[in-house]
């Protein structure tokens, strides 16, 4: 199968049709949605395998501070199994190695993680449960976007991944995730949430916890919440260190 790869920087409306055919075929998005995607988050560009003109893989690459992200990986279903999934990663690390940045995932789940891993990552991370508490916690607040990424800052400001602008967690908000915030054992503490699911935490390390809680409560969830955490922590509930702080992100590296 001839197949020709290429490096979209900025799509024309032509080019962003395409894209967005098979980005609504393998996520369900609306295709407006696609334009709005473009113009609010960091996308460096678009890594695309055309087979005789058709769109037939794609990963839409996030630039986040030294790194790139991979999101948004689709094969059109007609050209599945075929190997262009790997041969898509392939051109990809060839650019980060060139670059000399790192490229990290967020696989949405465990089928997919495994096969990443057979393309070439590693897990980074181990899974740290937590029992929400049936009692009051603290207060909780709905937040703006900007609110949110100045409490954000204060846990990954220091950080070279995820540095989110605030049109970029406005576009989010616009598309069902709702910013939180509230005071936890004096700290002030935030959550993005998303269906009742808590999808980034900023708190400290000793009141996870408790700001889980807090949130989850907000919102009518209760039960047992599953943390991402870094491996290299023995599945502890600290993270990283960023400015003082400890903070989740859930990453998988090359």
């Amino acid at each position: 199968m001839d197949i020709v790869y290429k490096e979209i920087a900025a799509p024309d409306e032509k080019q962003l049709s395409v894209i967005a055919g098979l980005w609504s075929e393998a996520f369900g998005d609306g295709e407006d949605f696609i334009p709005d995607f473009y113009e609010n988050m960091p996308v460096e560009f678009t890594s695309c395998i055309f087979y005789e003109e058709d769109l037939a893989a794609m990963a839409v690459i996030l630039s986040v501070g030294e790194g790139y992200y991979g999101y948004a990986v689709a094969t059109k279903k007609a050209y599945r199994k075929r190997g262009l999934c790997r041969e898509l990663f392939s051109r990809i690390r060839e650019r980060c190695e060139r670059e000399e940045r790192e490229l990290f995932i967020h696989p949405a789940d465990e089928g997919l993680s495994l096969f990443y891993r057979r393309l070439g990552f590693f897990e980074v991370l181990s899974s740290y449960e937590v029992k929400t508490a049936s009692y009051p916690i603290a207060p909780v607040r709905r937040l703006m976007p900007f609110e949110y990424f100045r409490i954000r800052d204060l846990y990954f400001g220091g950080s070279s991944y995820y540095p989110w602008s605030t049109e970029a967690l406005s576009f989010m908000e616009k598309n069902g995730i709702a910013y939180y915030g509230a005071y936890i054992d004096g700290e002030e503490c935030a959550a993005a949430v998303a269906d009742g699911v808590i999808i980034e935490l900023c708190a400290p390390e000793y009141s996870c916890g408790k700001a889980c809680s807090a949130f989850l409560q907000e919102v009518g969830s209760f039960g047992t919440v599953r943390f991402l955490t870094p491996a290299s922590h023995g599945g502890d509930c600290a993270v990283m260190s960023l400015s003082g702080k400890d903070a989740y992100f859930n990453l998988f590296f090359e």
